[in-house]
């Protein structure tokens, strides 16, 4: 209902590529590489988004590419006809340049937010009694799965609560009935509250996971005193038992819900503490190496970049983050306070440091060829 009236300053062509250098600021900052942008197009205005997204990327001054899912929730209501969507869509990838790259995923929704209690929970649910909100109707998620499964797509799904889980489960178990797949993956984004059985199912139906532990971190003491009580609260985002059972995941900060700080999703991981101290559910623990994976390699894995960068190996993009201290070997506890140094990305060095003759949105300059740099 908003959208029609804020978007005139949302889309403004003279403030887009301000906000985006800021975001670029960012992105440097926590030591990034590669970004995922799960719903490009939500607002309505694919072309220009993209248009304004590539018009930052593609010059020297960012150190890091960007894979664009499109926001297909939004298309369908836009243009009402599947197959015309598929079609669009199909197309996107034509746009791709050497640092905006769509891929053949795109981006659904299923419950609403972790922050307003707005996620939908199979039972006992909330200890009010009152219900979460739907993002998208079940019936029509279900068809779009269905409809983009079949069309070989990888599917990202917001999902914050078991309910949702359940529903895509389902949903996705239908549609492998008629379509068994050609290797695309399911991902679950965010996986705020969810069941142990549940991820048994993840499992067998070969879901991966792409979670945000800092919903944990930020909101488990609040929900253990209220309508979500202590066990729930305390095993939000259960990545440990994804580990144990064998399910794909990777972590990301949903940014700017949380901060865009991957060794601060490590340290979370690892330490299962949350902002007010309290460990919780340390049987769902990380290992440090593994929590540095679901920032890395598991990570390029959920964006189907595995064969381009995540890890060290010949043949792949020299992407890198130079950091002060061996996240593997310093106690846990500090993970999140290593300092970052600067980044590499594809063999170009890019230093921590504000240039000295620009404003802050134009620090980042890549090093001359031929020399690192301090």
């Amino acid at each position: 209902m908003l959208l029609p009236y804020i978007l005139p300053a949302i889309m403004d062509p003279k403030k887009i590529p301000l906000g985006l250098r800021r975001v670029r600021e960012s992105i440097h900052l926590g030591g990034v590489t590669t970004v995922g942008d799960m719903g490009t197009g939500s607002a309505g205005h694919l072309k220009e988004e993209t248009g304004a997204i590539q018009s930052i990327l593609d010059n020297d001054a960012s150190g890091f590419r960007m894979r664009l899912v499109p926001d297909v929730n939004t298309l369908d209501r836009i243009h009402k006809d599947d197959a015309k969507v598929v079609k669009f869509v199909d197309g996107l990838e034509a746009e791709n340049s050497d640092r905006m790259v769509f891929g053949k995923q795109v981006k659904l929704y299923a419950d609403g937010a972790f922050f307003a209690e707005a996620m939908q929970l199979d039972p006992p649910g909330y200890a009010d009694g009152h219900q979460g909100e739907w993002l998208m109707e079940p019936e029509r998620l279900a068809r779009l799965i269905k409809v983009w499964w079949t069309a070989g797509y990888d599917i990202h799904i917001h999902c914050n609560g078991s309910k949702a889980v359940s529903l895509i489960l389902d949903s996705l178990e239908a549609a492998k009935k008629t379509h068994p797949g050609v290797g695309q993956r399911m991902v679950l984004e965010h996986l705020g509250v969810s069941l142990p059985s549940q991820v048994d199912r993840m499992k067998a139906l070969g879901v991966s996971v792409s979670a945000n532990p800092y919903y944990r971190y930020t909101m488990a003491d609040a929900y253990a005193k209220g309508n979500l009580g202590h066990k729930a609260a305390s095993e939000i985002v259960r990545l440990g038992s994804l580990k144990e059972k064998g399910v794909p995941f990777a972590m990301h900060t949903d940014f700017t819900m949380g901060p865009l700080e991957p060794l601060r999703l490590a340290w979370i991981a690892t330490n299962r503490v949350t902002a007010l101290g309290t460990e919780m559910a340390p049987q769902e623990k990380l290992s440090a190496y593994d929590a540095m994976k679901g920032v890395t390699i598991n990570a390029a894995y959920v964006l189907r970049l595995e064969d381009v960068t995540g890890s060290i190996v010949a043949g792949k993009k020299a992407d890198f983050v130079l950091l002060e201290e061996n996240p593997l070997k310093v106690d846990p506890m500090k993970i999140k306070d290593i300092r970052i140094l600067g980044t590499v990305f594809e063999g170009k060095p890019y230093p921590l440091v504000l240039s000295d003759d620009g404003p802050a949105e134009d620090m980042l300059k890549p090093v001359p060829s031929g020399g690192a740099g301090k």
